[in-house]
């Protein structure tokens, strides 16, 4: 009898925060699912994001459970969100014999949680798809689960941590996401793009992010050609108004991105689309030949009006360098975001008030702001006190971005949302 693996991703926080707007495709479960359907398993995906009718309900979730009788519950999450998978494991734990998973971004950094979210019996820790597969492969086979790198397990009151996973180094060995699992109609009921993610990793060394301690810092990348037949595929399959490249740096290989372009444009494939980017990667040339392949949306991390936090927070860019992409992107026709984290180290009022003045000054058609959140995995969380930075939640609630749970000689929590609040209200005029 095939072995049944069901994937579960939680209500996103954000929907909390906002609207039902910020919904996107559980594009991690879609790569898992994939790869196990590659190899032979039977795979569903329940989406909290779109199943549930609020309160935290999983009816339908304990419906399913009940139903299909999966082998294996593998639950996902973010920081923020990560209280829903708790209690989602918590819930369903009672109504099967599955083995319970936790995996993603938050399970990879807490595997010391393990002691007290007893619902669960493994993490996977970083890539899941082929640790998922070895994982299942050694239950499968009565194996000692010693033998599968990249997980984590409670073995007599303690936390067993098997070998580090090796990072996929051709991202093009995975097959497309599947995203067949769900009904991809439903998230464009409330937004008007789908995912695409061409690679994976960071060579940066930004102090306030988990990418790089979670992908590595070595740069993988899916060929131009892959991503170029999987954008055709979305497109001619779902219509969707634009695709949204998520990758955390979409223009890094500048040859790579331009050959991606280049295809677009020969196989006439007609569809807007959103990236991210650092302002030291675009210039004048790569940015025009982006919006004619279709590039109509682009978003720059600037974090700081200051150069000298911008240099302790090891960001690597310099703002004369940030006005000029900005403006180039703007004038050629590209919506341009700008993204600014409040509360850095070395930050101070004087530096805020440079920030908010710096926005200003660019002619960026959005800017967004956050406050400095300290997320398992980064360094800003790990040497905190080397860069002044007293944690004063670990409620992982909050960990939005938009409340402050940090505080520094300079400023306290009250101060940090003032701040927030005034650099939001600066720019109110802006948000349409």
């Amino acid at each position: 009898m095939t072995t049944k693996i069901l994937f579960v991703n939680p209500e996103a926080p954000i929907n909390n925060l906002t609207d039902r707007g910020m919904i996107s495709e559980p594009m991690g479960l879609f790569y898992l699912g994939a790869y196990l359907e590659k190899h032979g398993y039977e795979v569903k995906i329940y989406d909290l994001q779109i199943e549930s009718h609020g309160n935290d309900d999983i009816s339908g979730l304990t419906s399913l459970i009940k139903e299909y009788d999966p082998d294996f519950i593998g639950i996902t999450s973010f920081t923020a969100n990560s209280h829903k998978a708790y209690n989602i494991a918590k819930e369903i734990r009672p109504l099967s014999d599955a083995i319970m998973v936790y995996g993603g971004v938050h399970a990879t950094f807490t595997p010391e949680t393990l002691l007290t979210q007893k619902e669960f019996d493994i993490y996977v820790m970083g890539e899941g798809e082929i640790t998922m597969l070895e994982f299942i492969r050694a239950w499968e086979q009565g194996r000692n689960f010693r033998t599968v790198a990249g997980i984590a397990y409670q073995e007599n009151d303690h936390i067993v941590l098997t070998s580090k996973r090796r990072k996929i180094p051709a991202l093009d060995i995975l097959p497309f996401p599947a995203r067949d699992l769900i009904d991809l109609n439903r998230y464009l009921n409330y937004r008007d793009s789908l995912s695409v993610i061409t690679s994976r990793g960071c060579p940066f060394h930004c102090i306030f992010c988990s990418t790089s301690a979670l992908h590595g810092h070595k740069y993988r990348a899916h060929s131009p050609e892959r991503v170029v037949e999987e954008v055709n595929l979305v497109v001619e399959r779902y219509r969707p108004k634009y695709i949204s490249f998520t990758d955390d740096h979409f223009t890094f290989d500048r040859k790579r991105t331009e050959r991606i372009c280049q295809l677009i444009m020969e196989r006439k494939i007609e569809c807007d689309w959103a990236c991210s980017a650092r302002v030291d990667s675009v210039d004048e040339s790569l940015l025009k030949t982006m919006r004619v392949a279709g590039c109509t949306q682009i978003f720059f991390g600037i974090e700081s009006g200051c150069q000298q936090v911008l240099d302790r927070i090891r960001k690597g860019i310099n703002l004369d360098l940030t006005r000029r992409a900005v403006e180039i992107a703007c004038d050629i026709g590209i919506v341009t975001y700008a993204s600014f984290i409040l509360g850095l180290p070395g930050e101070n009022k004087e530096t805020v008030r440079q920030t908010i003045d710096f926005a200003e000054s660019l002619k960026a058609d959005k800017n967004i702001f956050g406050l400095l959140t300290p997320f398992p995995g980064t360094l800003v969380r790990n040497e905190a006190d080397k860069y002044g930075i007293r944690i004063v939640s670990n409620d992982f609630r909050e960990y939005n971005t938009i409340f402050p749970v940090i505080e520094t000689d300079q400023f306290n929590v009250t101060d940090l949302f003032g701040f927030w609040v005034d650099a939001v209200k600066s720019f109110s005029h802006r948000i349409s």
